[in-house]
Parts: C-alpha cells; sequence; structure tokens
C-alpha cells in the first residue's frame, strides 16, 4: 500500500509539473547564483556571491533533491557572477561548463582540472536552449542575461545593467540596481543582497512602486508555466 501511494504521488507531481520551469534565487549576498530545474534536469547561471553563497547552493540542491548541475552557465567573469565558480566547480558534480574564454586572467576556470566536463565557449549574445521551451540569452555588453521560459521572461542583472530595451516578468538584481529600474513597475523585482543594504533597497522599489522580494532570509523559487503564468515563493 505504501509503495502504491508512493508511486501515485510521484505520478501525480508529475502531471502537475510536467511544463513548471523552476528557477531558485539562492542567497548569496554580493553576486548571483541562479539555479533553474525542470523534472530532473538543472541548470545553474552565476556562480558569484559571497563566502556562503556556495555552502547555500549546496544545502539549496540538498532540500529539492538535486545531485548534480547538467550545466554551469558563467555570464561573465566579473566578481559578480565568477567570484566562486572555481570553488563550485571543484565541490559539486556537474557535466557542462559554458563561460566566456578566459583571457583576462580574473577567474582561471580555463586551468581547473575538470575531468569529465566539457567546456563550451560563450560568445557574444548567444541563445543555450536549457530544457524544452526554455532558453538563456546573455548579453555581456549590456551584463545581464534573460531567460524565457515559456511565454515568461526573467533577466538577471549584473550591476548597472543596461536593460532598457529587455522588459520581462522578473528582474533578478542585487543592490546595484540596473538602469532603467523603474520600467519594472508592473514586473516582480527580487533583490539578492546582503541585510545591511535591505532598507535601502526597499526603500527605493516602494518609491517607484515596485513589488519586491529579497533572500536575506531565505531563498526565493519562481514557478513558470509555459503558458507564462508564474508565482514566487520563499524556499523550503
Amino acid at each position: 500500500m505504501t509503495c502504491i501511494t508512493l508511486a501515485c504521488g510521484m505520478v501525480s507531481y508529475g502531471i502537475i509539473y510536467k511544463d513548471v520551469t523552476h528557477i531558485g534565487v539562492i542567497s548569496a549576498g554580493s553576486g548571483q547564483m541562479v539555479m533553474l530545474t525542470r523534472g530532473n534536469k538543472s541548470v545553474l547561471i552565476g556562480c558569484g556571491g559571497d563566502a556562503s553563497a556556495v555552502y547555500n547552493l549546496k544545502d539549496y540542491m540538498r532540500r529539492r533533491g538535486i545531485r548534480e548541475i547538467d550545466t554551469v552557465i558563467v555570464p561573465e567573469l566579473d566578481e559578480y557572477f565568477s567570484a566562486n565558480a572555481a570553488e563550485v566547480m571543484s565541490q559539486i558534480d556537474a557535466n557542462i561548463l559554458i563561460s566566456p574564454t578566459d583571457d583576462s586572467g580574473t577567474q582561471p576556470l580555463s586551468s581547473l582540472s575538470m575531468e569529465g566536463v566539457e567546456k563550451i565557449e560563450l560568445t557574444d549574445y548567444d541563445r543555450i536552449d536549457i530544457f524544452e521551451n526554455v532558453y538563456v540569452c546573455c548579453n555581456a555588453d549590456k551584463n545581464y542575461s534573460i531567460v524565457h521560459a515559456g511565454d515568461a521572461s526573467v533577466i538577471i542583472a549584473g550591476p548597472g545593467a543596461d536593460t532598457e530595451n529587455s522588459p520581462a516578468d522578473v528582474l533578478i538584481c542585487g543592490a546595484s540596481f540596473p538602469q532603467s529600474v523603474e520600467l519594472y513597475s508592473g514586473a516582480a523585482v527580487i533583490v539578492g543582497a546582503s541585510a545591511r543594504i535591505e532598507d535601502k533597497v526597499f526603500n527605493r522599489m516602494k518609491e517607484l512602486g515596485i513589488a519586491a522580494y529579497t533572500t536575506v532570509d531565505n531563498d526565493m523559487i519562481i514557478e513558470i508555466r509555459d503558458n507564462g503564468n508564474f508565482k514566487i515563493r520563499r524556499g523550503v
């Protein structure tokens, strides 16, 4: 009876979430780590953050039953997106690493020993298909990546990102807002930032009439259906 109940539960879960993409905004403090999952596939965008970020990522994976990352995407080699890249790649099983050419020495990913990891060079505004009906475009020139999940879109913005010509349903940013943040008054904004700047961030968001969430207390999860409907909840 227990086995039958478990099997029924698994089938029901599969039916309910078959067209749902989960986007987890990890509490990373001073950078970005965003985990996308759909079914049994997972993709990590960004390996930035402070000293606790990798621990929080591993804890998020444990709570959601994620044993390995299919693809790690490092959109840029600055600290905001890559500070913990070496640590992530050495501590967590991953199959593919997509990153810009490491010609500046900012984050020496090319020097890592990553046996069995496929390395793909990220070039200008590449489209990366990750799941069915889900793809990512990285725009290094304007300092943001955009996730298209069915009929919805989510921007992952770096400090001072130029997002004026790329409106989205959800904006993920840090303490340094992207340019034209006022354009997101009709969107949801998730701020990955440390507690010390929380009041500053939320006062600014309130002035602009923007619905804002923060990862200060816990991760935030966006659940997006292919029809564009989405909801945002706090991680468990």
